[in-house]
């Protein structure tokens, strides 16, 4: 009887750590699909509720444009608590338009039962979100 409550104790571990795998996999689409077309009402429910991120999700300069963002990996915590994520973009700014690759490393936490990212960093490539171009300022002829 032990053994067969153990069994079942174990499964349900297995099937909790499932569901909050299929949870994450769920909300990195839809914040990489935010992040991709610009929509930061997109990104906005899977930032923290209580504080916020140690980044701004919507920083950067006018006329960025994401071409590609895919995620590359996923490392769930044992505990399936926290997550490490790595997403590599394509992008560009309007007004300088090298394209410039970047890999960003992410991390994000479980808070009750929704997954919020709470720390985005690059881990290699371009920085991202590149800093604010200064802008050209008019020349006074006196």
């Amino acid at each position: 009887m032990r053994r067969a409550l153990l069994l079942l104790m174990a499964l349900a571990g297995c099937a909790s750590s499932s569901d909050r795998r299929e949870a994450l996999t769920d909300a990195l689409l839809d914040y990489t699909r935010g992040m991709r077309w610009s929509r930061p009402d997109w990104l906005k429910p899977y930032l923290p509720r209580a504080g916020r991120p140690s980044f701004d999700p919507t920083a950067g300069p006018a006329g960025l444009q994401l071409i590609t963002c895919e995620i590359e990996s996923v490392t769930l915590a044992a505990d399936s608590q926290s997550a490490a994520v790595h997403v590599q973009l394509e992008w560009y700014v309007q007004d300088d338009p090298r394209l410039r690759s970047t890999v960003l490393q992410q991390t994000w936490r479980l808070a009750d039962t929704r997954w919020e990212i709470v720390d985005q960093r690059t881990l290699r490539g371009a920085p991202f979100p590149p800093p604010p171009r200064p802008r050209a300022g008019r020349v006074s002829r006196r």
